[in-house]
Parts: structure tokens; C-alpha cells; sequence
């Protein structure tokens, strides 16, 4: 009898856990898939592509507007309306005159943001370093990206998205106009998947500058301050105690600031280099099958250095127009094969920005989106 109450009990206490398994956050995609969804079907069949399109609020031109300080629409959206697994393939622009409804100049796009609406909500935690989880990012000279076949980001359907857009206009002084963002996303529905894709993360990283502080780049010693013998608590922190509040490129621990977003100097050519090894704060040794850049105008080129290996692993070139200035065409980078990076490796982002009249004001920026295969599966040999 004993032994039956035993057993019982234990049945009963197999069951509540399974029950409240299934509320429980999985640390990863892969995690949360290997518990919950079939495996898919391999037999010979079609894939099907879905797209939803999305249409932004009437945004106001008038006048010339800079980049960043533009009219803007934000909108939370769903893809798609059932309840299972979607997979998002990429995505593409285009803009309309809101009241004619004539295609306008790409040259008017500061940007056309696709970012996870509530990321805390689903049920798999993204992977995705920093406050900010998004997903996609358009530009100028970046209106679609597609991701390599095979490879995509997958999403719970019932997660919202936030859709944020701006606009821009940098040339023509006189011009009033309202325009509308257009936006395309392209998925695919697990239930009629033939194969099911390889998941991928994004995780941006990006080029500083230091706004203020002592010399040395980021996170490096101010030699000048720890020259004497230093104070009770320098002496203390360096009896193997440490504290650390998290990352965070903007601030180092020596009183330094940087910015994201800055102007670039009044040279011919500006190059900034920055370490971002923790911003790409790799889980595991895994492989880059897609990157997008966005940049200004004035941009010549981004690169992505592996300084342990000493050598470039991505060189994105900027293709600027004159008339209108703009950007015509930044470099993307799409492989099934990939880009391997390493745990045990550093990494460096190099901006080149151009200023041949040596004007005042031009405003920079230079962010890589990384898109990195998920999973201990992904991990490279």
C-alpha cells in the first residue's frame, strides 16, 4: 500500500511539472522547438511564401530634415492571423506620395524598423544582446533583405511586432509632401514546411566615438590617473574583487563617454575603429549567414576585422549619388556556408567616412546587423 502511495505520488508530482513546464521560458529557439513542435516532413512537396504588407501613417515632409529628426510612425502589428510557428524569410520597402499614391524616391528613407513588440512575452528568450530587440532594419540604399534559403528568424505567431519609420530629406529645401512607408515581410508557415529552415539571431554591432574623457580608447587603463600609489578603493578593487554593472558601450570604467551617432570631423577622411567583442558577446563558437549595414551619407565603407586571425572578414562598400545625394547602394553579405566567429576571439568594426570639402555638420553612423545561425548545432567544426 505504501509503495502504491509512493508511486502515486510521484505520477501526480510528473504531471504538475509537465504542467508548468510548459510555462516555463526556454533559454533558446532551439530549446524551446525540441520541446514543443514535430519534427517537419521531408517527403517532396512545395514551399509556400506568404507576405503581409504593411502600410505606415502619413509622415510630413517640409523643408529639409536631417537625419534622426524626422516625422515618424511607429505601429504594432501581427503577420499573420492563426496560432502556430512562422519563420520570417526578409523583407522589402517602398514609398508612396500619401496622397497621390505615386512612388517616391528611396533618397526620402532615414529608416523603416521591424523590432520584436513585446520579446519578453514569448515563450523562448532571444538571444539578441542589448534592450532593443529587433529583427530587421531598412535604409537608404538598403530597401529589401532576404535572407540565404534555408536560414530564417522564427517567431510565435500570436508575438506582436513594432514597425517604426522616418523620414528624411536632406536636398531639396522647398519640398512639403507626405509620405508612406510601405513594408513587405515574406514568411513561411511551419505546418507547410518541406524542410525546416536553420533559425538565426540578429545581433547588431556598431562603430563609438568618444564624446569626452581621458585618452585611451574604450575600456583602456588612464594610465595618467593610476600612476601614484591610488586611493583605498583602486587598491581594493585590485585584491581580485570585482563588480560589474553589464556592458555598456557608451561609458567605460574610466570616465569615458562615446556616442552611436556623431559628426564626422571637418578631415578629408575620418576612420574609427572600435572593439566590439562584447557587443557580439558570442554563446558559442557559431558562423554570420547574413549581414546588413546601415550608414549615412558621407560613408565610404564598413569592415569587420577578426583580430585574433588578423584578417578581414567583411568589407562593405557605400556607393553615394550625387544628385540627389543620397546613398545609392551599400554592400550585403548572404552565404549558406557562413562566416565562422569564435568565443575565444576579438573582433574590430572599422567606419570610413569621406568629407572632401571639409564641411561642418555632416552627421555618422555605422552599424553592422549580424544575422548568427542559433543552436549547438550551428557551432562550427
Amino acid at each position: 500500500m505504501l509503495k502504491w502511495i509512493k508511486t502515486s505520488l510521484l505520477f501526480t508530482l510528473c504531471l504538475l511539472l509537465s504542467s508548468c513546464n510548459k510555462t516555463i521560458k526556454h533559454s533558446n529557439f532551439e530549446s524551446w522547438y525540441q520541446s514543443n513542435i514535430e519534427q517537419v516532413s521531408d517527403e517532396d512537396c512545395e514551399v509556400v511564401f506568404h507576405e503581409k504588407e504593411f502600410t505606415s501613417s502619413p509622415m510630413t515632409i517640409d523643408g529639409i530634415v536631417k537625419s534622426m529628426s524626422g516625422e515618424m510612425s511607429t505601429r504594432e502589428v501581427n503577420i499573420d492571423d492563426g496560432e502556430e510557428l512562422i519563420w520570417i524569410t526578409g523583407c522589402d520597402l517602398s514609398i508612396v506620395d500619401s496622397e497621390t499614391g505615386e512612388e517616391e524616391s528611396s533618397e526620402f528613407l532615414c529608416h523603416s524598423i521591424v523590432n520584436y513588440a513585446a520579446s519578453e512575452k514569448l515563450p523562448w528568450k532571444i538571444l539578441t544582446d542589448g534592450t532593443d530587440k529587433r529583427m530587421f532594419t531598412l535604409s537608404q540604399g538598403v530597401d529589401e533583405m532576404q535572407l540565404p534559403e534555408g536560414f530564417a528568424i522564427p517567431l510565435a505567431n500570436a508575438a506582436p511586432l513594432m514597425l517604426n519609420s522616418q523620414v528624411l530629406n536632406l536636398n531639396k529645401e522647398d519640398l512639403k509632401k507626405k509620405l508612406q512607408y510601405n513594408l513587405r515581410i515574406q514568411y513561411l508557415k511551419n505546418s507547410e514546411l518541406c524542410e525546416r529552415p536553420k533559425a538565426l539571431y540578429q545581433q547588431p554591432i556598431f562603430v563609438t566615438k568618444k564624446v569626452e574623457g581621458p585618452a585611451g580608447g574604450f575600456n583602456q587603463e588612464d594610465t595618467l590617473a593610476h600612476s601614484g600609489q591610488g586611493n583605498m578603493d583602486t587598491a581594493f578593487a585590485q585584491c581580485g574583487i570585482r563588480y560589474e554593472d553589464g556592458y555598456n558601450p557608451y561609458l567605460d570604467p574610466y570616465g569615458r563617454t562615446f556616442t552611436g551617432h556623431w559628426t564626422v570631423s571637418t578631415d578629408s577622411v575620418e576612420v574609427l575603429k572600435t572593439n566590439v567583442t562584447p557587443m557580439l558577446n558570442l554563446k558559442y563558437d557559431t558562423r554570420i549567414h547574413y549581414i546588413a549595414v546601415h550608414v549615412h551619407p558621407n560613408a565610404h565603407s564598413l569592415e569587420l576585422v577578426d583580430r585574433t586571425a588578423g584578417k578581414s572578414l567583411f568589407k562593405a562598400m557605400v556607393k553615394n549619388e550625387e544628385e540627389p545625394f543620397s546613398i545609392k547602394q551599400v554592400d550585403s553579405f548572404s552565404s549558406k556556408e557562413g562566416i565562422p566567429v569564435y568565443t575565444d576571439h576579438e573582433y574590430e568594426l572599422i567606419s570610413t567616412y569621406l568629407n572632401p570639402k571639409g564641411e561642418e555638420g555632416i552627421t555618422a553612423m555605422a552599424t553592422m546587423f549580424l544575422y548568427l545561425a542559433e543552436g549547438e548545432a550551428s557551432n562550427t567544426p
